[in-house]
């Protein structure tokens, strides 16, 4: 309040100066007045800051991205009103709220609410790192430090994803689907239709002739592990979009994992790499994936393909779909050559216009699409269904 000390001080000493040119009983009143006023000023401003009272809180500690809460701050001033407070975020805050620094004019009591979203996943420190206190004159303040901030959790987003049933392969005798490379050459039998069950396995004239809706059930003549493989190598692009990529191939392979693990009841894990290969399994809760997932680090210094080598050393797995930004050479190479011995790969890959190597990309995609690889393009958007599009060699498919 540099406006109030200046305009108080010209203020005080053109009442000494008129005190000193005309002597007499009201300038000098007036001058001690003006001083009496600043001492009760200070005086007032610095006992009411003594009790002053701050509670925050968050009407939940976690969210999905782009979920919204409320962050509440009540005020109180238990011994008198306090004319302006200051308030100043902590940096998560201002990210989550976009919030600036923001004054207000309290009461005895006073709550303030305010809206955050959850731009990007990830672990957040909410609430006040300062409050500063100003005097009804706006010339003395006291700041204080508040100590303890509130912890909020953005969870990545998750989607049902039960439009990625895509056979792959030439042979019209084998019905070899994508995700779950189960073999579904036999119907096993008729079952009365359920709410979780699939319409394209309605058995239309076994259901016209009993007059109620059959689905088809099969044996399954091949059940290997899927896995959901997460490339976590660092991407350099600025910061928002850094942060947006990793959300977006977060929120996919995540959505692939659940949906595999609880929709279809395929034996899938996850694998990625920080400091060292690790992977986890279906025996996950939702809240354990979404826990892990929020906070994986895009720090890993093992590449893709060196990780795939890696992973199928260990064990010989079914299909593995593979989610990451460096869609290049050497990935695609690897994949053709596993081709060959049967092995089959389902890639997910970002796009963005910014990316120095997007031609490049563009041309490994066409590759894989012309040796009947499933290949999806992450774009832009603010859900997954309107992010994920399926290329093909008739051009791309949105996943509606």
């Amino acid at each position: 309040m540099l406006k109030n000390r200046i305009a108080y001080g010209i203020l005080l000493c053109f009442t000494i100066g008129l005190a000193v040119c005309i002597p007499g009983k009201a300038t000098v009143s007036f001058v001690v007045l003006l001083l009496a006023l600043l001492l009760f000023s200070f005086l007032q401003g610095y006992f009411t800051f003594r009790r002053l009272e701050i509670q925050q809180s968050l009407s939940q500690d976690s969210l999905q991205k782009r979920q919204r809460i409320t962050y509440q701050i009540t005020i109180f001033c238990k011994n008198s009103f306090c004319p302006l407070l200051k308030l100043d975020f902590s940096s998560d805050t201002k990210v989550l709220g976009d919030l600036q620094e923001s004054y207000c004019s309290a009461k005895h009591k006073q709550q303030l609410n305010y809206i955050l979203t959850g731009k990007y996943r990830g672990r957040y420190q909410v609430g006040l790192e300062s409050i500063t206190f100003y005097d009804f004159l706006g010339i003395f303040f006291w700041k204080k430090q508040i100590g303890e901030l509130l912890t909020c959790k953005v969870f990545p987003k998750l989607t049902s994803l039960q439009e990625l049933q895509i056979p792959v392969g030439t042979s019209t005798s084998h019905k070899l689907d994508l995700f779950t490379q189960v073999d579904y050459t036999s119907i096993a039998e008729l079952k009365q239709y359920q709410p979780q069950d699939h319409m394209k396995d309605i058995h239309w004239k076994a259901s016209a002739k009993r007059n109620e809706l059959l689905v088809k059930h099969y044996e399954h003549f091949n059940q290997e592990k899927t896995t959901v493989l997460f490339d976590l190598t660092p991407m350099e692009y600025i910061e928002d979009t850094r942060l947006e990529l990793e959300d977006r191939m977060v929120s996919v392979g995540l959505s692939l994992l659940h949906y595999l693990s609880k929709d279809t009841s395929v034996p899938v894990q996850l694998v990625y790499a920080d400091d060292q290969i690790r992977s986890c399994g279906e025996e996950r809760s939702v809240v354990d994936l979404l826990e892990l997932a929020a906070f994986l680090p895009f720090k890993s210094q093992i590449e893709i393909v060196p990780l795939l080598k890696t992973m199928q050393h260990r064990e010989n797995n079914g299909t593995v779909l593979i989610v990451t930004n460096a869609l290049d050479e050497p990935l695609v190479d690897y994949i053709f050559e596993q081709q060959v011995e049967e092995k089959t790969f389902g890639v997910f890959y970002c796009s963005v216009y910014s990316d120095p190597n997007y031609e490049s990309k563009e041309k490994w995609k066409e590759l894989l699409v012309q040796r009947a690889i499933p290949c999806f393009e992450i774009k832009h958007g603010r859900g997954i269904r309107s992010q994920l599009e399926q290329v093909t060699e008739y051009g791309r498919e949105s996943i509606q």
